[in-house]
């Protein structure tokens, strides 16, 4: 017959505790799913109905928590020359840049730059080709006041 003492049912207890305590965490690290990617997109081009001013929107999915991402907006015309650019900090609700004074009937590319979503920097293009809503209200304007 064995004896069994209260000293050797606590050392048995303390032995017995760190062991299940990591096969509960080995089927977690195992079941964990990586996170879908940062992505944005430029979504379009709006007009104000205020003189020449446009909003371009630049819509996010899946933005870092952990990180403060900035961007640069730069925009250049066909032949290829940058003509302007604006800063911008990355938002999960999205960012609107106001643009204005863009010649009518010219293709602008759009170009985004966010820095620091990965190792290397994202890019993200829009082409548009601003129209004339501009100058017909504003014609509409002057009509008014004469």
């Amino acid at each position: 017959m064995h004896d069994f003492s209260r000293r050797g049912a606590l050392k048995a207890a303390a032995w017995s505790v760190p062991v299940v305590a990591v096969a509960a965490t080995t089927p977690l690290a195992a079941a964990s799913v990586p996170l879908p990617p940062f992505t944005a997109t430029i979504t379009g081009i709006t007009y104000t109905g205020n003189f020449d001013r446009y909003h371009l929107s630049i819509a996010y999915t899946n933005v870092p928590a952990d990180k403060h991402l900035t961007g640069r907006l730069s925009w250049s015309s066909t032949q290829g020359s940058t003509v302007g650019s604006s800063l911008f900090f990355v938002d999960a609700a999205g960012t609107s840049i106001i643009l204005t004074g863009f010649p009518t009937g010219e293709l602008i590319t759009f170009t985004a730059r966010i820095n620091g979503a990965d190792p290397d920097p994202m890019f993200v293009t829009y082409d548009y080709t601003f129209g004339s809503a501009r100058s017909s209200t504003m014609e509409r304007r002057q009509r008014a006041l004469s």
